[in-house]
């Protein structure tokens, strides 16, 4: 069996990415350049932003864009890491680390 990616589309994401795109390339650019949370919208204008900066022949901008968003879903997902372990200790673990943080600050 050949293991297969199916991208998950979301057309309301995809189509307000294009029009902020349109009205500005530097607005985009700002929104996906800053660090936050990732979102379905954000997602969308980091793709679609780099796809347009790769086809007017900018690579530069274009690896920028991903490599900054790349690095924010990284960091997301080592929060939801972080907190499937916390979501794995027993009431007694939580109570030490309860502790441990309250004596730390």
């Amino acid at each position: 069996m050949t293991p297969t990616y199916e991208p998950i589309t979301n057309p309301a994401a995809v189509s307000k990415a294009e029009q902020i795109i349109n009205k500005s390339q530097q607005r985009a650019r700002d929104i996906v350049l800053k660090e936050g949370p990732p979102s379905a919208e954000k997602s969308a204008l980091a793709v679609r932003l780099a796809k347009r900066y790769e086809h007017e022949g900018n690579l530069d901008a274009a690896v920028e864009i991903i490599e900054s968003y790349d690095k924010q879903l990284r960091s997301a997902g080592q929060f939801v890491q972080a907190a499937s372990l916390w979501s794995r200790m027993s009431p007694e673990g939580m109570v030490r680390a309860a502790t441990r943080y309250g004596e730390k600050y």
